[in-house]
């Protein structure tokens, strides 16, 4: 089983938020049924939407990781 998490995670490193990593993640689904398979189960796991739910898996990390800038902002001042 694919870890999904991770993979968008290691994808939005790799390759930044917006239409390149939609391009990115939808070729890789389309190029396996199992990664798809495994994408759809997250989605229910977690209550998304399969046509958007890495989108907002994407959104909330993109909001851990400014919440830690702040965090460090804080503390530096």
């Amino acid at each position: 089983m694919n870890d999904i998490e991770d993979l968008i995670r290691e994808l939005l490193d790799r390759v930044g938020s917006g239409e390149a990593l939609d391009r990115e993640f939808e070729q890789m689904l389309e190029g396996s049924s199992a990664l798809n398979d495994d994408y759809r189960a997250w989605c229910r796991e977690h209550s998304y939407r399969p046509r958007n739910g890495y989108r907002e898996y994407v959104r909330l990390l993109l909001e851990q990781r400014d919440e830690v800038w702040s965090d460090y902002a804080e503390f530096d001042s």
